[in-house]
């Protein structure tokens, strides 16, 4: 099997499909190994979304089970697992006021 070259963001709207992730964390480990480069497990984190029941699936990179979050930041943006935008807006407003 080889890198899948179509990457981004994937929606799993049924937990039962959780193999779709585990194959995604697969083929990166094969991709550490192609390149000789290493993710830091720690520095990882799964944000669970709670919507329909979600199960909280445990996932593991290189035999490291990573860590769950609430929210995460990437990019600049804070997601959160309720989907909601509050602490993005809150963060915006306080950056906001520190300019003023």
């Amino acid at each position: 099997s080889g890198i899948n070259a179509e990457y981004g963001l994937k929606l799993i709207a049924n937990a039962a499909n959780h193999g779709i992730v585990s194959k995604d964390i697969e083929e990166l480990e094969i991709w550490e190994s192609i390149w000789l480069l290493r993710f830091n497990p720690s520095k990882c984190k799964v944000v669970h979304v709670n919507l329909n029941s979600n199960p909280n699936i445990i996932y593991s990179l290189d035999g490291i089970d990573l860590g769950a979050s609430a929210q995460e930041k990437d990019l600049g943006v804070i997601t959160h697992n309720s989907l909601l935008w509050n602490e993005q807006i809150k963060a915006c407003i306080s950056k906001a006021n520190q300019t003023i």
